[in-house]
């Protein structure tokens, strides 16, 4: 009953243009492209349709071969992907900095392997580097289906017969995982977002459908059991609820939604009306079959491998990319997306010399596997530059939380104050001062150089109490750090029972101004916690601002300075956020109002010619950030030991100075050519 001819759409590769312009609309240009994210959705259930249908065509035949279906994946998606891989790999070799090309292998290796998805969960966090810098972010959906492809073969293999047991598992696994989709996208979006299991309905939505497709009538025939109408007109009414269905879902669904959870049926559910609906109705056969439409949807699988690359490539060159560099990506793309799809894909996937073609596919990924490989284990080839520029360009990529703090004393986003361990409250000998650290991953980032100075607890106990982008203010509410007040009101109630000579407050203060999804601290509500601590009775309490922050991390700004002019700069006001300086003055007015002691770290570190940007230790030069703000491990100790006397006071203060400026001269090596 189910083998029968399924012709070629020409209305399906129109579906597959609405998709990927989304996409590559949403990210050339986000104020236009709104909800075009939801394109990867539509995909899933195109590609749920198609595939499923070659294999319940085998199935209902008694032909279904597994060598023969990989053999037709691996033609369908190697070619291309080889491609853009090929050349991230050589822009991660040629152009990048260690970091990004470090990163860029590590993706290439995810990409080979279709485990983007879990690479890109795994990295997902507060220290995570930004999304916009990464060129093959968007190979996750590429390896949810995958995944998807390895186990779904197998259930039609052995239920596909089995009609009944074949219609139940189907619904119970789209049921289940979209019941996962919902239940995570409120307590762990990332994982919603990443995790096969929540994903995996969207596919089994265009498998179900392939299924009803594949009976007589299809889905204009099951719905006629309930709606007695002509079919024609139920194939128009079909057609035109899902192109209302994947409008709203491209006008409606935001970045800042709940997604994919509720949202994502808006897409899913569109995509498979207007499947559902055949290519007679009238949408499919004018607007999705129109030659324009196919022709975009015919490359829509290059187009979609290769315009992320190009919009992140002059992000991770300079920063900041202009609207006409996005233009001219978009352009890029588009020529690229032909050309591969002309001369790579179609004579791959249908030349006459096929027998050899999957092992070499195969072949071609396994070295760029090894590129990947390579330029991991070299820490992005970083021994190409000078002993002077490694320290600067390792510091990004050689960070590790977990060793900058002790264990448990640094709260990730999903924890609250039960998290904290018992360490955190450091053990104190008779007549020893208490120093107290409280705040945020900038608190955090003070921690190595504090613990430094206190000398295993000879000169003073060290306790730190920090949890990321939650800032030491009672009453203090972030939607994203949803334990934050309880967290803060359990820190407050030890501080005052423990009474430490010294409290430390410190944040990110500039970050929390109402933007990316952060509310905005009232210094009136910071005063108040300061105040409540005075009130406690606690002998100094010290207010630290916020440190500077720079539009681009910190190691590439020396970085592009070095390769332009061949020397490592002292201090630079290029890309150095405003905001920082502009804040300086109502905190230590606040501090004033509240009793307490103020400290800027703006007021040492900047001047008129810019703020400092290097220490030396031990004869190296390290970058004063890590990242845009966080202090290196090197800077944190060089510059807590200058802070010491306005941090902790006179009694605490060691008298052993070190050195804290880099000479220029001492990084004056020429950048390497591309000969070297």
């Amino acid at each position: 009953e189910f083998d029968r001819h399924f012709a070629y759409r020409s209305d399906i590769d129109g579906l597959r243009a609405v998709a990927v312009l989304g996409v590559v609309f949403f990210h050339g240009f986000p104020n236009w492209g709104r909800g075009g994210f939801v394109g990867v959705d539509i995909f899933f259930v195109i590609s749920g349709f198609l595939i499923s249908t070659i294999l319940f065509k085998s199935a209902a035949s008694g032909r279904l071969s597994y060598l023969d279906f990989y053999d037709r994946r691996i033609r369908r998606i190697f070619p291309a992907l080889i491609a853009v891989l090929l050349a991230c790999l050589l822009f991660a070799a040629v152009v990048a900095w260690p970091k990004d090309a470090r990163l860029i292998g590590k993706h290439v290796l995810g990409g080979v392997g279709f485990a983007s998805n879990f690479m890109l969960w795994n990295e997902s966090g507060y220290f995570d580097g930004s999304s916009g810098l990464k060129p093959l972010l968007h190979l996750w959906s590429l390896s949810v289906e995958e995944q998807y492809y390895i186990v779904w073969p197998v259930i039609v293999a052995l239920l596909f017969r089995r009609r009944r047991w074949f219609v139940r598992t189907l619904v119970a696994l789209m049921a289940t995982s979209f019941a996962v989709n919902i239940a995570l996208v409120y307590t762990d979006a990332t994982a919603a977002f990443y995790f096969p299991g929540a994903r995996i309905w969207e596919l089994l939505i265009g498998s179900a459908l392939a299924y009803v497709a594949g009976r007589p009538a299809g889905l204009p025939g099951l719905i006629a059991r309930v709606w007695r109408a002509p079919p024609e007109r139920i194939e128009q009414a079909l057609a035109w609820a899902g192109a209302l269905l994947v409008a709203a879902a491209l006008v409606l669904t935001t970045a800042s939604a709940a997604f994919p959870g509720w949202w994502a049926l808006l897409p899913t559910l569109g995509a498979a009306c207007l499947i559902g609906a055949g290519p007679r109705a009238w949408v499919n056969r004018q607007l999705l079959a129109s030659r324009a439409a196919v022709f975009v949807g015919k490359i829509s699988y290059p187009l979609y491998l290769w315009h992320w690359p190009l919009l992140v490539f002059p992000a991770i060159l300079h920063g900041e990319v202009s609207r006409l560099e996005r233009i001219g990506a978009v352009l890029v793309s588009f020529a690229l997306a032909w050309l591969t799809y002309r001369y790579i894909e179609t004579p791959i996937r249908f030349g006459r010399r096929r027998g050899r073609t999957p092992f070499a596919l195969a072949g071609s990924m396994a070295l760029l596997a090894c590129g990947g490989a390579l330029l991991m284990g070299s820490d992005g080839w970083i021994d190409r530059y000078p002993n002077e520029v490694r320290a600067i360009a390792s510091a990004e990529f050689k960070f590790d939380p977990a060793g900058h703090n002790p264990r448990g004393c640094f709260l990730s986003p999903v924890q609250g104050p039960t998290a904290f361990d018992d360490g955190c409250v450091a053990e104190v000998a008779p007549g020893t001062p208490q120093v107290w650290l409280w705040g945020d991953s900038h608190a955090e980032s003070l921690y190595p150089g504090l613990n430094a100075l206190a000398d295993g607890g000879r000169r003073f106990a060290l306790s730190q109490f920090t949890a990321s982008a939650c800032p030491p203010v009672v009453g203090f509410a972030v939607a994203q750090r949803p334990h934050c007040r309880e967290v803060n009101d359990a820190v407050l109630t030890a501080l005052i029972a423990a009474r430490p000579d010294v409290v430390l407050l410190a944040a990110n203060w500039s970050y929390y101004d109402g933007t990316a999804g952060i509310e905005r601290l009232d210094l009136a509500d910071l005063q108040r916690t300061a105040a409540t601590l005075r009130a406690a009775g606690l002998p100094r309490v010290v207010l630290i601002g916020s440190l500077p922050r720079w539009e681009k991390s910190q190691p590439t700004l020396l970085l592009d300075a070095w390769r332009a002019a061949g020397t490592i700069p002292v201090r630079g006001d290029r890309f150095l956020k405003q905001r920082v300086l502009e804040l300086d003055r109502p905190m230590r007015e606040a501090a004033a109002r509240a009793g307490i002691t103020y400290f800027s770290p703006t007021t040492s570190l900047c001047n008129a010619a810019g703020c400092e940007m290097t220490v030396t230790l031990a004869g190296t030069i390290f970058p004063i950030a890590w990242d845009d703000a966080h202090l290196t491990t090197q800077a944190s100790q060089v510059l807590v030991r200058r802070w010491q006397r306005a941090l902790l006071g006179e009694g605490l203060t060691v008298p052993v100075p070190v050195p804290v400026a880099a000479s220029a001269a001492s990084a004056s090596a020429r950048p390497p050519s591309v000969a070297d």
